[in-house]
């Protein structure tokens, strides 16, 4: 679960997969933590600072596809690669390829994934894989991410684009600025989505849009 702890800050952090999750697992002081921690928590009686990273939905979704269909498969037989993840197996049942072909066949088939076909298959992806659901569910305490319990109270929502990372959270010991694991570069988000993929994104994210303040492609 994505979510952390500095029991000595008394600093909650929240975020999601694809939001700066890998670079804060890296975090000295922060401790990952399960729903049921979380929980206990919030209900100890202690004044906790609860932070939430957000990111983009357009960009998030163009990370997810270059990190697991175009970065990822070229880990084949290097130390970072550390077997097929859930989202490329669902991929790859829609093409037809068997999950024991190989892995140099797999490691082809995942390369050949177009951004295009990996936006037309989200409907049916993105609620079974934690790189693709929507954000705005963990502004709420939920139980296997199915049932909400209720509504969490956010401190401070930190938008990954509008921050300065060396800067922003020094206050609460995190340093973002020398630790990026997991990173990935691309242009403009924009630049993936025709008005057919991006009525996809605004469909399935309307409520990340909305909630977390970001603004819809034109």
């Amino acid at each position: 679960m994505p979510r952390f702890l500095d029991r000595e800050r008394s600093l909650l952090v929240t975020t999601n997969m694809k939001v700066l999750y890998s670079s804060l697992c890296r975090q000295a002081d922060l401790q990952l933590i399960g729903e049921a921690r979380f929980l206990r928590e919030i209900l100890s009686g202690r004044r906790h600072l609860h932070l939430m990273f957000a990111r983009d939905p357009y960009d998030r979704l163009v990370s997810a596809w270059i990190d697991k269909f175009q970065t990822h498969p070229h880990w084949l037989g290097t130390p970072r690669f550390k077997g097929w993840q859930k989202i490329q197996y669902r991929c790859l049942d829609t093409l037809g390829i068997r999950r024991d072909a190989g892995d140099e066949v797999i490691r082809d088939a995942l390369l050949g994934v177009d951004f295009s076909f990996f936006m037309k298959q989200l409907p049916s992806l993105y609620w079974r894989d934690a790189h693709l659901r929507p954000q705005h569910y963990r502004m709420s305490l939920s139980v296997r991410m199915l049932v909400r319990l209720f509504p969490l109270r956010i401190d401070e929502l930190v938008r990954i684009e509008d921050m300065d990372h060396g800067h922003l959270l020094a206050d609460h010991g995190i340093d973002l600025g020398s630790i990026r694991e997991n990173a990935t570069s691309h242009g403009p988000s924009s630049e993936y989505f025709t008005p057919a993929l991006r009525a996809i994104a605004d469909r399935i994210y309307r409520k990340d849009f909305d909630r977390l303040g970001y603004s819809r492609h034109r």
